[in-house]
């Protein structure tokens, strides 16, 4: 039966893979120590690129596979992917992309692309396109790749997207703890720091002229009138001390001095990636399901204390949503047709751990049987 259906292959959203060392074969995330924050959790990248337009210098961590869980003996700390993996592998044929969520989206956008192909070529059953299942930053992978090669789609499912742009991300990469944190006692493993080295988090925030769910800008003063931003530009960030000009950031002046360049190109390359984000209505698209979550609020805006002062974090403006998505920036770009959309009530990691996500990749296939 598994061979009658097209291929299933599954990508991961941010911090969603393993990582391990090409040259020991050694795992450096996730591991329960440290969660324990017992071990080492240095994942910084180097921050230059190979050559002009090439890609990030390499720190030796290749991705290992989605994260399933983490244990510790047989307790389990954190459950990841693993309950939909173990569902979904019942009866159909699961092909796992994994990458390293740290690097840039277009870097991942062709290695998916290869993946893709290397999947249908080598399936010896009658589709000739894989079945899609994308979780937040992996729907932003996928969609310029769908917009490119649509051919290489039999459907897809789009799980917590992260297809709006938003703010939320903006205290992350800005100071440690809260969204930094892993698990309860791990506080070092994320950081402004580590974060300035990682282009990921970047393809999140908006473009100048972009607006928030409710219409306003995603940066403001007190009152709510809006601050003027150009998030991809690097003067601007040093304007507003944000990110790591913030004055609770902990990155080290030295170390922001020295990163410029870095920084810089790091966010013209997000930029650049962000207006890939978009409906092209030369592309007749598959059929397409969207499952998204309203179980917590979500940070549309942070406002500032006054004109002059760096922005607290403590005062914002939120909208529903699933604690890192809201239910608006979970849908597609505008045109992009849907054939489905479901909510549930579940964190933005579990989305795809319910009954819900098999029975639309069920209803995807009957929808594409209807429309040959």
């Amino acid at each position: 039966m598994a061979l009658d259906l097209p291929p299933v292959v599954v990508v991961h959203g941010l911090k969603g893979s393993r990582l391990k060392n090409l040259r020991t074969g050694r795992r450096q995330y996730i591991t329960a120590r440290q969660i324990f924050n017992m071990a080492n959790d240095n994942l910084c990248l180097p921050m230059t690129w190979d050559g002009e337009g090439g890609q990030q210098a390499t720190d030796g961590l290749v991705p290992d596979g989605p994260v399933r869980a983490v244990k510790a003996g047989f307790l389990t700390l954190a459950t990841f992917y693993g309950p939909f993996l173990k569902t979904l592998s019942h009866g159909r044929l699961v092909h796992e992309f994994s990458y390293d969520w740290r690097r840039e989206c277009a870097e991942n956008n062709m290695r998916l692309e290869r993946f893709i192909e290397d999947v249908i070529q080598n399936h010896s059953g009658p589709a000739k396109a894989v079945q899609v299942v994308a979780h937040s930053m992996g729907c932003l992978i996928t969609l310029p790749l769908l917009n490119r090669r649509p051919e290489l789609f039999h459907s897809v499912l789009f799980a917590a997207a992260a297809y709006k742009p938003g703010i939320g991300f903006m205290q992350d990469v800005s100071e440690p703890g809260n969204g930094n944190m892993t698990g309860p006692f791990n506080k070092t493993m994320f950081t402004p720091q580590m974060w300035l080295s990682c282009p990921s988090p970047f393809h999140f925030f908006p473009l100048a002229d972009d607006k928030n769910d409710l219409g306003g800008s995603f940066l403001q003063e007190a009152n709510g009138d809006p601050v003027q931003f150009d998030l991809h530009d690097l003067q601007d960030w040093k304007r507003l001390k944000l990110g790591p000009y913030h004055p609770n950031s902990k990155v080290p002046e030295s170390h922001t001095e020295s990163s410029n360049v870095f920084f810089g190109e790091l966010l013209r390359r997000a930029q650049a990636y962000r207006q890939l984000l978009k409906y092209d209505p030369n592309v007749t698209y598959p059929p397409i399901a969207v499952l998204r979550s309203d179980c917590a609020q979500v940070t549309a805006a942070y406002k500032r204390p006054s004109s002059d002062a760096p922005f607290d974090f403590q005062t914002r403006v939120e909208v529903p949503g699933d604690g890192r998505v809201s239910l608006v920036g979970a849908l597609p770009p505008d045109g992009i047709p849907v054939h489905k959309v479901v909510t549930i009530n579940a964190s933005h990691a579990d989305v795809l751990n319910n009954d819900a996500s098999i029975q639309l990749l069920d209803e995807l296939i009957e929808e594409a049987k209807r429309r040959k």
